[in-house]
């Protein structure tokens, strides 16, 4: 990465952050940290990826209403509960879901937010394709469809420009889960998965891995970056490292 005093430069690279298995609190901890170190110039654009236990997060269109169960089953089923800033209503997380949280200064990339949301569209659009998964956009709905059910959720926060929070792709996920909630406030709608629609023509779900590996390639190709993986030796050694470790 080329960098003046401190401050990154424009630039077609951008940093993969790989968490892994990380309770929804510590990553969004991350995130808020890592956009106002963006913001401020002293990272570059940086795509975290997640998975996480089961969580249910309420966005700042969302309510409690939208949540169907009772506090007990939540509890019995070990499911934790956040009200957070991004878009959007009511959402699940949880194992089998691939969750990316790009951080994006738009400043530097037209500062439109709706050429943002289409593109995170298109890269999961173009990934389901590879597998055989026709999927389309719907009209007033961010997100990603096959047929009347959605496969793809995305949320974002956007300061000063620059994002936080973003999507959740259902690879192989409980979605039995998604009963307990109104996903999206969208009474109408239901949920689906590559597993399940994979399932439909005989094929068998990618190990999460696969699906994470073209993810990050078709991220690349939609937004026109070079991927700079971070590893955790390096994150230990450097700015980025410290304020990573700290959040953990």
């Amino acid at each position: 990465m080329n960098q003046t005093s401190g401050v990154f430069k424009l630039s077609d690279k951008i940093s993969i952050l790989d968490l892994g298995r990380v309770d929804y609190q510590t990553a969004r901890n991350i995130q808020l940290k890592l956009q106002k170190l963006r913001q401020d110039g002293s990272v570059p654009d940086i795509l975290i990826l997640a998975e996480h236990p089961p969580t249910i997060t309420i966005g700042r269109d969302g309510g409690f209403e939208y949540i169907l169960a009772t506090n007990d089953q939540l509890i019995a089923k070990g499911i934790t509960v956040y009200q957070v800033e991004r878009g959007g209503s009511v959402t699940y997380h949880g194992p089998g879901q691939l969750v990316a949280y790009p951080i994006l200064d738009l400043s530097r990339r037209g500062k439109d937010v709706h050429l943002y949301i289409y593109q995170l569209e298109e890269v999961i659009i173009n990934l389901l394709h590879h597998f055989n998964i026709y999927s389309a956009r719907r009209e007033g709905y961010p997100g990603v469809w096959v047929n009347h059910s959605k496969i793809t959720a995305i949320g974002v926060a956007i300061s000063k420009w620059v994002t936080m929070h973003g999507l959740a792709l259902n690879v192989d996920p409980d979605l039995n889960h998604f009963d307990l909630i109104v996903p999206c406030g969208i009474k109408s709608a239901g949920v689906t998965s590559m597993a399940r629609e994979l399932s439909k023509i005989g094929q068998t779900v990618p190990h999460m891995d696969q699906v994470n590996g073209l993810f990050k390639q078709t991220f690349a190709r939609v937004f026109g970056y070079q991927l700079v993986p971070v590893s955790y030796e390096e994150m230990q050694v450097n700015r980025l490292g410290s304020i990573l470790w700290e959040a953990l």
